[in-house]
């Protein structure tokens, strides 16, 4: 009896329902408290008062025990420097209109055109603390309300009700003598947000430990040019409400909800830009969708489609699953290269795969499904078991059947349709449609990224016939490297591979850019 791993979970499930509805929580959850950090706060009095309060209010002996044993009194950590200084994310939820120069007025240092421009780390008037935007301020004592107001949130999620709430001198020995430790105060970092009134303040690319000032006029032409007047997306006349709406109408009726839920407290991503480490003038946009409604079916597709591109033929492209596949691809071509008797040398470049979310048609991106999944359902694999929780994709029977999901192959192709009609983002205050590109920031996206260019370097080594034992590869999303082998004592060998790297350069499709990137791209 109860061999099976589902009619365990479903006997678990009946347990947890029935002790729910007699004592008011979840047997199979955990009460975990988050406090957030003081040096003057004492955990384990914190988890004595918790306790206590538990024997309290609970109505059997036996459950209070039950829950005290699994009490977890955890840190929150402070906010950074960063976190509380940068403001960008709400810049971007403002129209370009509403983004006013205010820099004539101001004597923060400033461009050749006149407006406020500068790093954290060449100003002199900020102190040294501040210039790394990940140092964290010491926390100051707050009020005894704090504490409490957490504590009654802890319960109250996990009880459904605080049972009256803690008071105040019910966690009077939860606070230590005052003492302070050498570092910069919260009120020294929110001083900087007093000085640089209405002016951006952005985290920087590749260097997130600087921070850069920029006119807010600036910043808002930055983020029209990017997104709203960018052919790659299509303003969108009605609110975001009601784009969610006709999203959520589309998604149920084609029934992916039965694959995974719509989350109705889903929201569209914001969409904002941060200035690049090399050029400041420069702005690489950022297209967050965590808390997108359709998330969860979309990290379902994306693990799918990531095991479908692994178990592709070995030889077939040049993806790599990680990191440490390059040494295997390394090996390879030195042993290659040192054939005992044979005079070899070789030929080699690294290349940067430009313009995958901004410029490549949707139709090109569902020929490159296509083509992956009409490959394994000429092979008998019409569907792919993906574990909801964790890692775990496979294309036969899954070990039980509770926590997978099956995803028929027509199914990935459907959905990956509907997500490519429907990537709507929140930038400049106005609702986009993305019309053009991979969806940006998806779960999925990556995955589609790999899978696009392993199509064309399929067609591309087929192409070669017998040529392709002399070439070796890699990639990593978008960056690329090739090696190709050249017989020394043989004429035309040179010849031959040269050409061999020109048609690589052209086996990408017509509107992506490929861009070199190693030491032969300056000569």
């Amino acid at each position: 009896m109860f061999k099976v791993k589902r009619d365990r979970a479903v006997l678990r499930g009946i347990i947890t329902r029935t002790i729910k509805l007699r004592f008011r929580f979840n047997v199979r959850k955990r009460l975990v408290v988050r406090i957030k950090f003081e040096e003057t706060l004492r955990m384990y009095e914190i988890s004595k008062c918790c306790k206590m309060k538990i024997r309290r209010t609970c109505d059997s002996a036996t459950v209070a025990e039950f829950v005290c044993r699994r009490i977890r009194v955890v840190w929150i950590a402070a906010r950074s420097v960063g976190q509380i200084i940068h403001n960008h994310r709400r810049m971007t939820r403002i129209g370009v209109n509403d983004c006013q120069c205010n820099c004539t007025e101001s004597d923060k240092p400033k461009n050749e055109a006149g407006h406020v421009m500068f790093h954290f780390s060449e100003s002199e008037s900020i102190p040294t603390p501040l210039k790394n935007s990940k140092n964290i301020p010491v926390p100051r004592r707050n009020s005894g309300r704090a504490l409490m107001a957490q504590l009654n949130h802890a319960f109250e999620e996990f009880f459904g009700s605080t049972n009256g709430g803690f008071k105040r001198d019910e966690l009077e020995g939860c606070h230590g003598p005052e003492h302070f430790t050498e570092g910069i105060a919260n009120e020294a970092v929110m001083n900087i947000n007093h000085d640089l009134p209405g002016f951006v303040v952005a985290p920087i690319d590749h260097n997130q430990g600087d921070t850069l000032v920029r006119c807010p006029q600036i910043y808002g032409e930055a983020m029209d040019s990017m997104f709203v007047r960018s052919q790659g997306f299509q303003v969108m006349r009605i609110e975001e409400k009601d784009v969610i709406a006709r999203s959520k109408e589309r998604y149920v009726k084609e029934g992916y909800n039965k694959v995974a839920k719509w989350n109705d407290r889903g929201e569209l991503g914001k969409a904002f830009i941060i200035p690049e480490h090399k050029d400041a003038t420069r702005w690489w946009p950022i297209c967050p969708s965590f808390r997108e409604s359709s998330g969860r079916m979309c990290k379902l597709i994306g693990k799918a489609v990531n095991h479908m591109l692994w178990t592709l033929p070995k030889n077939s492209n040049f993806n790599l699953k990680r990191t440490r596949e390059l040494l295997e691809t390394v090996s390879n071509t030195n042993t290659k290269m040192t054939t005992r008797g044979i005079k070899r040398g070789m030929i080699g470049g690294s290349f940067d795969i430009k313009d995958m979310f901004s410029k490549l048609p949707h139709n090109v991106i569902l020929a490159a499904v296509e083509w992956v999944t009409e490959y394994y359902e000429s092979n008998g694999k019409n569907h792919v078991r993906v574990k909801k929780n964790g890692k775990g994709v496979t294309f036969g029977k899954a070990v039980g059947k509770v926590g997978w999901q099956t995803i028929s192959m027509r199914t990935i192709v459907r959905f990956i349709r509907y997500d490519l009609q429907h990537t709507f983002i929140v930038a400049a205050g106005k609702v986009l449609r993305q019309i053009v590109g991979i969806p940006m920031g998806k779960s999925s996206s990556p995955a589609i990224a790999c899978l696009l260019c392993a199509h064309y370097e399929c067609q591309f080594l087929a192409s070669l016939g017998y040529d392709r034992r002399l070439i070796q590869g890699c990639r990593l999303v978008d960056d690329v490297s090739i090696f190709i082998v050249v017989h020394t004592d043989k004429n035309g060998s040179l010849v031959r591979a040269t050409k061999i790297m020109r048609r690589f350069q052209q086996c990408y499709h017509k509107d992506l850019t490929l861009v070199r990137t190693d030491e032969a791209a300056s000569k």
